[in-house]
């Protein structure tokens, strides 16, 4: 277990239980472009080795897993200092740090604030609103 503090200073207690290749963060078959800070080469071909790496690193957010033979005969691990699109990109799996992971769940599982409840209301057609609430 680790835990992890993100956005807001709200933390959270990571606990691996599916391998990383299983997450819904990492992406087989894609990449994404710009950002790469370091390249690393990785003694095994494995996208879950690469993802420890940035998990390590305070600046990545998110990575890249290149299988040997793209880049060179050794497996490498590319850093990114963003969290740029992903793009599809046979022989390559990329994915997020748990740190931008945690982030996300968090801002995903907070309610709307008072400004996001009516934009959502100004986007309902008027037949279909709601009654507000006083």
């Amino acid at each position: 277990m680790k835990q992890v503090c993100g956005f807001l200073g709200l933390c959270a207690t990571l606990v691996a239980t599916a391998p990383v290749e299983a997450r819904d963060d990492v992406l087989p078959g894609w990449t994404r472009h710009g950002s790469v800070y370091d390249r690393q080469p990785l003694p095994q071909s494995r996208p879950g080795d690469c993802a420890l790496v940035c998990n390590g690193d305070a600046r990545c957010q998110s990575w890249v897993h290149v299988r040997p033979g793209l880049e060179g005969p050794e497996a490498m691990c590319l850093l990114l200092s963003t969290t740029p699109t992903a793009v599809r990109a046979p022989g390559r799996t990329t994915g997020l740090a748990q740190s931008i992971v945690i982030q996300i769940e968090l801002a995903a599982e907070r309610p709307p604030n008072e400004q996001e409840i009516e934009a959502l209301r100004a986007s309902i057609r008027p037949a279909d609103r709601p009654p507000q609430r006083q």
